[in-house]
């Protein structure tokens, strides 16, 4: 997580550095997206926010509508920017929800009149759609993946801004000291059904290896 923290802090102030601006009152950075402490992609911007702690002065957009973050457990910090009344486009604007899907368009939600523009993006795949391809050399100043195997997937589908790494942190004490259940453990979870997640060959895959099993369910 410092790690983390130290990276994205030099990249923050690197765009803000680099770039001749008026000064203006608030904030540094602007976060768009959604908060889902559960994981997910939701899980990006809570990490970000603890990582930037007070150093960098926060607001955030909701891309969700109505979205009741009250009975989540966040810190105060984040509720405190979750409650930013202060609407003012940051001066980074940084996309961490997807830019765009059949349903919606994140991406218009990010301020106009924010100097810089970054997209945290992702898709475990070797390809992305070309309305990403777009929507990214047109709206925003560069990208950002957790994964440097992304950074030539960007390229090669016509990506032409900058593409830069920030791994997903993730905390493995957890998992490390978890001593395992008494209980036979009969489920496999894998994500949702969403296409990008590979049902069908999940699917494939589990009647291969498991046929009618009764010992053995999958849960999507």
């Amino acid at each position: 997580m410092l790690k983390l923290g130290y990276y994205f802090r030099l990249m923050i102030l690197a765009f803000l550095l680099g770039e001749a601006v008026p000064s203006f009152s608030a904030p540094d950075l602007t976060i768009i997206g959604f908060f889902e402490p559960e994981g997910g992609i939701g899980k990006v911007p809570l990490n970000i926010c603890e990582c930037l702690g007070d150093s960098v002065s926060t607001n955030f957009i909701d891309t969700l509508s109505n979205c009741d973050y009250s009975h989540k457990e966040l810190s105060q910090s984040v509720f405190n920017i979750i409650n930013n009344p202060d609407q003012e486009p940051g001066r980074v604007a940084l996309l961490t929800d997807t830019l765009w899907d059949i349903c919606r368009k994140p991406a218009d939600q990010v301020p106009k009149d924010s100097i810089v523009k970054l997209a945290y993006t992702m898709l475990e795949t070797t390809k992305i759609p070309s309305m990403w391809v777009t929507i990214l050399n047109n709206e925003f100043d560069a990208v950002v993946v957790p994964d440097k195997f992304l950074v030539q997937v960007y390229q090669d589908c016509g990506v032409t801004i900058p593409v830069f790494v920030l791994p997903i942190p993730m905390i493995l004490k957890p998992y490390l000291d978890y001593s395992g259940s008494k209980q036979p453990f009969k489920k496999f979870i894998f994500g949702d059904a969403s296409a990008n997640k590979n049902p069908k060959i999940v699917l494939e895959a589990f009647a291969k290896a498991f046929k009618n099993n009764p010992r053995v369910s999958l849960v999507l």
